[in-house]
């Protein structure tokens, strides 16, 4: 049979029975399937469910908050309830310590500060220092130590102690071991201790003092030196005997006519020898009177002299001494004096004021560097 003959034949048919079977599946699918829409909706029901538990699930677990003092304080004045006691009453019973650590109120650090200004001035015989005490934090000075050194060394060494006052008060320390024509530094060190005498409301907290804040350093001062209490004035010389001079007299010898000035503390002035004559390497002056000087040679000869705002030369007698220790030399004439000579000529005082101060430590006078070196010593 030819296919196609027999297609031709049943076309009618078979258009039937595929639009049956098309109408008959849409038929089953409304009756027993579901449609997109509804599906949708379906699946946005359920994520809705599922937040819904979530925030209910982390309203049940979240933490309480608790009533403010404040509100707890108001119930229970509307509810006639008694107020509440902040700690228990046996916490204060014969432990007040231990509301104290409660508030953290731990020990107090002291504050250990150095002596401050420290300053010097050059005396007769003597070098003055001047300090102040400063006022620090829980602490109070044991005891000053002053601190030497002579030269630019810098090698400290203690000559003496000075007692702790007030604060704000004024020390002073004295040092008389001293040599003239010798620079002198010096320093304050100051050693603390605890203070027992804080403030009542701090009383009852301990007081801590760190080892690296019980000594304390102060400045520096200087180069100091001390004023001579000994000065030198050439009177007159005899020089050297010519060879023609010894042939006539052989016992003749080169010397000087000196006067040896020196400081009488007790009487508070200036006293001389008199007019001692010393030979060729004698040691110029004797007893109380001696000095470091030796002579060495005298002669005659001319130095230089201002007269009227115009210098000129003069002749003079001159005397060279020599300290046979420091090899320091010394040259001395009859015409031109030193400052410090005249005026004890004409003052046996002078600079008494200097001898006679001591170390009060309340004057409040500042005592002035002095640095320019003293010479006829």
């Amino acid at each position: 049979m030819d296919l196609k003959q027999l297609l031709f034949d049943h076309f009618e048919k078979l258009g039937l029975g595929v639009t049956g079977a098309f109408l008959f599946g849409a038929l089953l699918v409304g009756a027993f399937g579901e449609s997109p829409a509804e599906a949708s909706k379906d699946k946005v029901k359920k994520l809705n469910a599922t937040v819904q538990d979530k925030k209910q699930k982390a309203e049940e677990q979240a933490p309480k908050l608790k009533a403010r003092d404040e509100a707890e304080r108001v119930d229970r004045s509307i509810q006639g309830a008694p107020r509440g006691e902040a700690l228990p009453a046996w916490v204060f019973h014969r432990k007040p310590l231990v509301v104290l650590g409660a508030l953290g109120q731990g020990a107090l650090t002291a504050r250990h500060l150095p002596c401050e200004n420290l300053e010097g001035k050059g005396r007769l015989g003597s070098i003055a220092l001047s300090f102040e005490e400063p006022t620090c934090l829980y602490d109070k000075h044991a005891r000053h130590t002053i601190l030497r050194a002579v030269g630019a060394a810098q090698d400290w060494k203690p000559v003496g102690e000075v007692d702790a006052r007030k604060p704000g008060e004024k020390l002073a320390f004295v040092d008389k071991d001293c040599e003239p024509g010798k620079s002198y530094y010096y320093r304050v060190q100051t050693v603390a201790r605890v203070d027992e005498t804080a403030k009542p409301s701090e009383r009852g907290r301990p007081i801590e003092l760190p080892n690296e804040e019980g000594v304390k350093l102060s400045n520096i001062a200087g180069p100091f030196e001390r004023r001579p209490d000994t000065y030198l004035e050439c009177v007159s010389v005899e020089p050297k005997p010519t060879p023609a001079e010894l042939a006539r007299d052989p016992n003749k010898k080169g010397s000087a006519y000196l006067k040896v000035w020196k400081w009488d503390s007790a009487a508070g002035q200036w006293d001389y020898e008199g007019y001692s004559r010393v030979y060729y390497d004698e040691t110029v002056g004797k007893g109380k009177y001696a000095t470091r000087w030796v002579l060495k040679e005298t002669k005659r000869g001319k130095v230089p002299k201002k007269i009227g705002g115009t210098e000129v030369e003069i002749d003079a007698d001159i005397s060279i001494l020599n300290d046979p220790k420091t090899k320091e030399t010394l040259e001395l004439n009859n015409v031109v004096k030193s400052d410090e000579v005249q005026a004890i000529n004409k003052d046996k005082k002078a600079f008494s004021e200097e001898g006679s101060e001591e170390a009060s430590g309340t004057d409040g006078k500042k005592p002035e560097d002095r640095k320019k070196t003293e010479r006829g010593r």
